[in-house]
């Protein structure tokens, strides 16, 4: 906790460069005990973020493989060594700044450095490794080109000569690595063009995220679409490619046929009876599966402070009317009876909504049904309002709350036919029939089971006032069972899977493309 102020930050700022400087000095002391020449060392930038580098491409005219290795994973040892070290003052620096950075370089700085480096995707510390581990020099170039003609060969039906000659073996892992490294940083440079775009400010980041895109994902795919387009006239129908366009039409039929009729979403089946304010229990007239009908008291509750101010309504009545009394028989004190009967009058009004306040906290049942009562509920036991007390089992009035994303709510209409699967192996499928979709999102979620708090699907956070406040849009979605089918004791979790209208992946790319470009359009 050291770190958030400025002296921390300043320190961490420091140890985090005598890190990173002890890092390269690692490739370049290891790069001179064999030998090889450093030509440069200095500071590059890699997406305007400073990076220092050492140039140990010298190392390259070693001969034996293993020296090579050891250079290139000199940096990491450093950083895992300055760990050790870091690791053996975090023991006895006293509480402070210090030792809050020598708990972050013992552990985060070299874990973060290790996941970076030791990629071989990317020209850093582990690609020179795999290189010289391999014994393939510019390993990149060389699979890249012969992943290039494989595609052409087999997907293009190009029939030209590999760029060089390579056993079964390495054929194989220059293919693999390549497509590999591809696929590595379209998820890369697309990770790295959202967080310029959410990072800087808006037309900076719509400009930053652009580039992106465009330099490092569709360039190179425009190239060599370019290259196949030249080489049209090369290209005959043959098996190669015949199998190819066979593929390439079932992925496109898989994409744009409306195949997906099932909207799935987070739902809650419940019926339950809470008390409208905390209070303690004072009488319990139900027992655990007894039959009761609407408006049956179930269980009796009192508020202590409702009580407290009964009794002290009812004792200022009584001291009202006693100086009625004898306001009546005092004739100089006469003009004040007005305004003790308007008093008395409002005192009684006050006692008469306090008590009618105190008749709400008494919970009675809300149709005909079975009770499901918890045993844990006892004669004096202070419960509040949140809390489930009592559950009405009657099939025909249970519903199951969903929540649906905003991008899902237009695939389901009223009336559509749904099945809740609880959460619980104990529950049998429930069959029903959405009534009521919502036009308004929802802001606080009042299911907690379904959160994110409690490993549900729903994002949340909590709010000052200690609410779960969601994330993303949520739309509510009750549906009724369509029959009497099974017993729910109480309120259960689980996933609400609704007949939605069909659509395909690509309608729905687009409409998701869509609201993402209205929801970003404001500036």
């Amino acid at each position: 906790m050291h770190l958030f102020s400025i002296e921390g930050m300043i320190y961490y700022a420091i140890s985090l460069v005598f890190v990173k400087v002890f890092h390269e000095l690692g490739h370049a002391f290891t790069s001179k005990r064999y030998g090889a020449k450093i030509p440069s060392m200095g500071v590059a930038f890699l997406v305007m973020f400073p990076v220092l580098y050492t140039d140990t491409t010298n190392a390259y005219a070693l001969q034996s493989k293993y020296k090579r290795l050891r250079i290139a994973i000199a940096g990491m040892k450093v950083e895992l060594y300055l760990a050790l070290i870091a690791t053996f003052l975090w023991s006895f620096l006293p509480e402070g700044a210090l030792k809050s950075i020598a708990f972050i370089v013992a552990t985060t700085s070299w874990i973060t450095s290790l996941l970076v480096n030791i990629s071989p995707f990317l020209r850093f510390d582990g690609y020179y490794a795999l290189s010289d581990y391999t014994n393939e020099k510019n390993l990149q170039p060389r699979s890249f080109a012969y992943a290039k003609w494989f595609i052409r060969y087999y997907i293009l039906g190009l029939d030209s000569n590999p760029p060089e000659n390579l056993s079964s073996a390495k054929k194989k892992f220059f293919i693999i690595y390549a497509i590999g490294t591809w696929i590595y940083r379209f998820f890369l440079f697309l990770g790295i063009a959202f967080l310029v775009y959410y990072f800087a400010f808006k037309v900076l980041g719509i400009i930053l995220f652009l580039v992106e895109i465009i330099y490092f994902i569709l360039a190179p795919v425009y190239k060599e679409l370019k290259i196949w387009w030249e080489k049209r006239s090369e290209v005959s129908f043959n098996k190669r490619n015949k199998i190819s366009l066979i593929i390439y039409v079932f992925i496109v039929f898989l994409i744009i046929i409306p195949w997906n009729t099932k909207v799935s979403m987070e739902a809650v089946n419940y019926n339950e009876v809470y008390s409208s304010k905390p209070g303690q229990i004072d009488y319990i007239y139900i027992e655990n599966n007894q039959s009761v009908k609407k408006c049956d008291l179930l269980i009796k509750i009192k508020s202590a402070e409702l009580e407290y101010y009964i009794s002290k309504t009812k004792l200022e009545l009584e001291n009202l009317n006693v100086s009625l009394q004898r306001s009546t028989a005092n004739k100089e004190i006469l003009a004040d009876i007005f305004v003790l009967k308007e008093t008395i009058i409002k005192k009684q009004n006050e006692l008469d909504g306090f008590i009618k306040l105190q008749k709400t906290l008494d919970l009675k049942a809300p149709f005909d049904g079975v009770v499901l009562f918890n045993n844990k509920f006892k004669v004096g036991q202070y419960v509040n309002q949140k809390e489930v007390i009592v559950t009405i089992q009657d099939p025909a009035s249970l519903r199951v709350i969903a929540f649906c994303s905003s991008d899902k709510t237009k695939y389901i209409k009223d009336n559509a036919e749904a099945k809740f699967i609880a959460n619980s192996v104990d529950i049998k499928t429930l069959v029903t029939s959405v009534k009521n979709i919502s036009t308004i999102s929802t802001l606080y979620l009042e299911y907690p089971e379904l959160s994110s708090q409690y490993n549900g699907n729903i994002a949340v956070r909590q709010s000052q006032d200690k609410q779960l406040l969601t994330e993303d849009a949520n739309f509510k979605v009750e549906s009724y069972p369509v029959s009497n089918q099974l017993n729910i004791k109480n309120r259960v979790d689980g996933v609400l899977i609704v007949n939605g209208e069909s659509s395909s992946f690509l309608t729905s790319s687009i409409n998701g493309l869509y609201n993402i470009l209205i929801k970003e359009s404001g500036f």
